[in-house]
């Protein structure tokens, strides 16, 4: 029996290979964007709490961008698991910003900003849904990788 499945041939599917490649572009840029950025409120000091964010802000964009680039240029596939679980991590984070944003402005007591909850709504469910689709893309493959090599072992 002869199959020439993508999965039996362990060969990447072309449009998953775009993907990749859009989604590393993406998350890479802006990574290092973020890292050159606090790079600059901390060279700059002329605020305080921009110096602290900067601060704060750097190592995790740099090593999130030196990882993006071991994972896609170097092809190291064992870290795309725990990059869609940052990505997933970060989706429900600007999740919960959004809620909690959109609860205050619905409570307060100054007339509703219509307009900005629109905005800052649509803002937010397009960042949380790129990177929700960029933590499954990441991690369902891997996760079903497991599951079947785990029932490949225990059926033994």
């Amino acid at each position: 029996m002869s199959t020439t499945s993508s999965e039996t041939l362990n060969v990447t599917p072309f449009w998953s290979r775009i993907a990749r490649f859009v989604f590393f572009f993406i998350n890479f840029w802006l990574a290092v964007l973020l890292t050159l950025m606090s790079i600059v409120s901390v060279a700059m000091m002329e605020n305080p709490f921009a110096f602290l964010g900067g601060i704060m802000m750097m190592a995790p964009t740099g090593m999130y961008a030196t990882t993006e680039w071991f994972a896609y240029y170097r092809n190291r596939r064992s870290l795309e698991f725990p990059l869609g679980i940052l990505n997933l991590c970060a989706a429900g984070f600007v999740m919960f910003g959004l809620i909690t944003t959109i609860g205050e402005e619905l409570l307060s007591e100054e007339p509703l900003a219509t307009e900005f909850l629109f905005g800052f709504a649509t803002v937010g469910l397009v960042i949380a849904g790129y990177l929700a689709a960029c933590g499954l893309f990441r991690v369902l493959p891997i996760a079903r990788a497991r599951r079947r090599s785990s029932s490949d072992t225990t059926a033994a």
